[in-house]
């Protein structure tokens, strides 16, 4: 993601699916904290569903630690490679 009109793509979408409870998508972080239902939507569909309209996923385990310094490091990493 690199504005905020991609972090409100993602937001409208799911806010549309069946089984999600909420979903917070944070710019600085590139993380998105999903409430959904599991018994109508897992973890799978929703990384699916991310991929889908563009943009990577991955599961986070929920220990609720962010390294920020990691997350920039990504970031700059993957640019390195673009140019």
């Amino acid at each position: 993601m690199t504005c905020a009109s991609c972090s409100g793509a993602i937001e409208k979408h799911f806010n549309s699916l069946e089984g999600i409870k909420s979903i917070a998508v944070s710019l600085m972080t590139n993380k998105a904290l999903v409430k959904y239902d599991s018994g109508v939507i897992g973890p799978r569909k929703i990384i699916s569903e991310i991929e889908d309209i563009g943009f990577e996923a991955e599961l986070q385990p929920n220990d609720g630690a962010i390294d920020i310094r990691e997350i920039v490091k990504r970031e700059v990493d993957k640019y390195k490679t673009k140019f």
